[in-house]
């Protein structure tokens, strides 16, 4: 995915034996279709897609806006070369070139990027991880003169050999077999599946990371891990995520114990420590005494754990079966958010869906059998951003027919909010789904996929019925970046800067459009099919941007310049673009050209149409708030207040000339005549998320205005115009008020804020921004208790530990 987000990759289930069988000549290329994040499940696609009329073309083009922007495709795209075939073949013996990298050749000849694996992934600070094929020249292609795979950074332009097939596994005493799948790679650290043993034809697999100073592994199959029975062992690896120092792994168990058909579990592995996370067997927090994780249905296809995401701080939400006690098929499913020590259930089946959204009686509720043999749980698909906000996918229950209704939901602070209510597939007789914008007389019915990003955008994949007939249906992609839904491609709709040309339709099972990837900055990379203008099918890569507007990139049957000076142009006939964007907004594709030759290259691929804003959306404290809570501890030093702040810029930033961020890039004004605190320290992730700590708290009675000066990785200035008073906030700079009991954030302390401090505690009040905590705890120890409400009176009334009355206290300025 992104710069700064999780690495996310998922294994298709296939037996270890045939795993090695075919993965061998192959580079071990599972996991081809089911990409978590990245690619559309293909046993999500329903047959029949109608062709639509031109009037169809004439209603969307409008709604898509295909207009240029930055990025326009009349500016030639800057590739950087990572690797071509025929170079050398790093840390290997002399003479021995690369014959192929990513996946072999044979996969990428018969198949289109929406049915790839991703061929290379890179990491915010631009290291790419890839696989390489290395060969001695002239001789066949037997174990004497070719290393079938070999694992590779490049660094610096520079090509670093990791480790290859037949090289030592790190905590084994076997080799190397085969190493699968795209290597992803996180801050440097290089996470991959591979199997080993002496004989390839029954490989034990398991989970490496090769970090600039480590290399260590995992997991592997037919261990004990931690948490299990002393006689349950790992069985196949199913897949992996990872952040940081982090990787969350989701596994099978062979355990006698255990009489599910297939048990699984998923573990953390942190600092070198491997802890459980949900277990076949092991208790369900939040449900009662003898209720564990299992299958109640007994499905085959079915397994203990459906899916899961994971923020960069280490927060994990996953889907699983439980049962025991009064569990039935329909109440066997929740989904769960650990943080830290705490495990909370967010929602289950037989919950009651909020009312006024579907009949009376109605429950999030099971997939039906067909979906669960395909689709495995009823909460898929789940994505979890930064902020703890979960976006889910479940069919709810309602009374009578249809038995169950598709829908997306998004869960924040406790809150289950329903986003788009789809029909149940192959229910011809239900209420449709709600209208899906940009097709004309369409509405939603189906979804395969959903998720996002750390800014709230949400990307959504999706089939779409036309005049209330589900045989007659379009798939598409669609967006919400807080200004509802809105299209982004679909099926016969417009394409991109190419007036009078649609997508295609469905053809023999290939989708008209492909894979669809979301980005940091709210932009939406995705394939798609159409005819050119030579009468071609070909398959192009287009840009929806953060604005809606939408950009087309580069296309098979196009020359691109590799070389960036005209000399070396060369005419796509492939393409497959990589996991991972950098902090500057580039990312990694694969071409396979006509001339036969192959290789990587990055390339701009984000929208910059300008510099840098501050995002008042997510920015901690936002700006405008008034911090109404306690200021002192002992009645006679105001000794609390802010004095951490979080800005967040809607692209990644840098210090201006291309400096490191630190102090010096952050200005720090107040009003009134005391000087104001100052920056002691700046901590980044990924370049978006600034987080500044002061000397001390914010001045009582005061504004305080924190001003940033950086730059894009392009160069590109922040803009600033200045101060624009209290009804706006600013592209550069946020400002906080402070005055203990202003909970109605006026600027006066009145009996009006205790009658605002009981309404939000009532939830008859909901605050524009921000969550309660910031307005109701009073003592800042991260809960709302009665003692916060004693404590906001003893504020109004100048009690201990208050340092005065605030009662008809005003702030002393307005703000700037």
């Amino acid at each position: 995915m992104s710069a700064g987000r999780p690495n996310r990759i998922r294994a298709r289930v296939i037996h270890p034996l045939l795993i090695i069988v075919i993965g061998w000549p192959l580079g071990f290329a599972i996991g081809a279709e089911d990409n978590q994040r990245q690619l559309m499940r293909r046993s999500n696609r329903v047959p029949g897609i109608a062709e639509h009329s031109a009037m169809m073309h004439e209603a969307t083009s409008n709604a898509l806006n295909p207009t240029t922007a930055a990025g326009d495709a009349s500016v030639p795209i800057a590739f950087t070369k990572i690797v071509e075939i025929g170079d050398p073949a790093a840390g290997l013996p002399d003479g021995m070139i690369l014959e192929d990298i990513g996946f072999h050749i044979l996969l990428e000849s018969i198949s289109d990027p929406a049915d790839l694996e991703l061929p290379a992934s890179i990491d915010r600070n631009g290291t790419v991880a890839f696989l390489g094929y290395p060969i001695v020249p002239g001789f066949p292609n037997d174990d004497a003169f070719c290393t079938p795979v070999a694992l590779y950074n490049h660094v610096n332009g520079e090509n670093i050999f990791l480790t290859q097939n037949e090289g030592p596994a790190p905590g084994t005493d076997d080799p190397f077999t085969g190493i699968t799948g795209t290597p992803r790679i996180d801050d440097g650290r290089t996470i991959f599946f591979a199997g080993i043993g002496d004989n390839k034809f029954s490989a034990t697999l398991g989970l490496w990371s090769f970090g600039p100073s480590v290399q260590e592994l995992e997991f592997l199959q037919d261990s004990n891990v931690p948490g299990m029975s002393p006689a349950g062992i790992l069985d196949t690896p199913f897949s992996f995520q990872s952040t940081d120092n982090l990787t969350v792994f989701l596994g099978g168990i062979d355990d006698p114990t255990i009489d599910d058909i297939r048990p699984q579990g998923l573990w953390q592995r942190r600092n070198g420590v491997t802890t459980p996370i949900a277990l076949a067997g092991n208790p369900a927090p939040g449900f009662g005494e003898g209720i564990v994780y299992g299958e109640t249905d007994g499905n085959f296809f079915i397994g203990t754990i459906g899916t899961f995401d994971i923020t960069p701080d280490g927060r994990i939400v996953y889907t699983a079966f439980f049962e025991g006690p009064g569990i039935t098929r329909l109440t066997d499913e929740a989904i769960w958010l650990a943080d830290g020590d705490t495990t909370e259930v967010l929602v289950r089946e037989g919950d009651p869906t909020p009312a006024g959204l579907f009949s009376p009686g109605s429950t999030f509720g099971s997939p039906s059998i067909t979906e669960a043999a395909f689709f495995g749980v009823g909460f898929t698909p789940i994505s979890i951003n930064r902020n703890g906000v979960v976006i889910f996918e479940a069919r709810v229950e309602v009374p009578g027919d249809p038995p169950r209704v598709p829908s997306l939901w998004k869960w924040e602070n406790g809150e289950r909010e329903m986003l788009i209510r789809g029909r149940e597939r192959g229910v011809a007789f239900s209420e449709p789904g709600d209208p899906a914008p940009g097709i004309l007389g369409g509405n939603f019915f189906a979804f395969t996929f959903a998720d996002h990003n750390d800014r709230g955008d949400i990307h959504i994949r999706a089939f779409v019925e036309t005049n209330d007939n589900i045989f007659d249906s379009t798939f598409g992609i669609w967006a919400d970046r807080g200004q509802g839904i809105e299209p982004v491609a679909f099926e016969e709709g417009p394409v991109p800067e190419m007036p009078g040309v649609n997508f295609l339709p469905e053809i023999n099972n290939v989708r008209g459009i492909g894979l669809s990837i979301l980005e940091v900055d709210g932009s939406i990379l995705y394939t798609g099919r159409f005819i050119d203008s030579d009468g071609n099918v070909a398959i192009g890569l287009f840009r929806n941007n953060p604005d809606g507007t939408s950009n087309f990139l580069f296309k098979t049957r196009e020359f691109v310049d590799v070389s960036g000076d005209g000399t070396d142009l060369r005419q796509i006939a492939r393409f497959n673009p990589g996991f991972g964007t950098t902090d500057d907004g580039r990312k990694v594709v694969e071409f396979v050209f006509v001339d036969g030759s192959q290789g990587m290259y990055t390339f701009d691929a984000l929208f910059t149409a300008g510099g840098p804003r501050v995002d008042h959306a997510l920015t901690t404290p936002f700006s405008g708030y008034i911090d109404p809570r306690a200021e002192s501890t002992d009645g006679r030093t105001m000794d609390l207040g802010i004095n951490r702040v979080s800005i967040v810029f809607d692209q990644s930033v840098q210090g201006r000339g291309g400096a490191l961020l630190d102090a010096s890039a952050f200005t720090v004004r107040q009003t009134g005549e005391e000087q104001p605190p100052n920056v002691t320290s700046v901590i980044t992730h990924d370049q978006r998320f600034i987080n500044l700590e002061l000397d001390r708290p914010l001045t009582v009675g005061e504004w305080t205005t924190i001003v940033a000066d950086v730059e894009n990785f392009q160069g590109i200035p922040i803009a600033s115009i200045g101060d624009l008073g209290s009804e706006d906030n600013e592209p550069d700079r946020i400002d906080i008020g402070y005055l203990p009991g202003d909970v109605d954030q006026s600027g006066l302390v009145s009996p009006l804020d205790l009658l605002a401090w009981r309404q939000q505690l009532n939830d008859i009040a909901v605050p524009e921004q921000g969550t309660s905590l910031d307005y109701l705890d009073t003592d800042r120890d991260g809960a709302v208790t009665p003692l916060d409400l004693n404590l906001f009176r003893r504020l109004i009334n100048g009690i201990s530990p208050a340092s005065q009355t605030w009662a008809g206290a005003t702030l002393n300025s307005e703000r700037p």
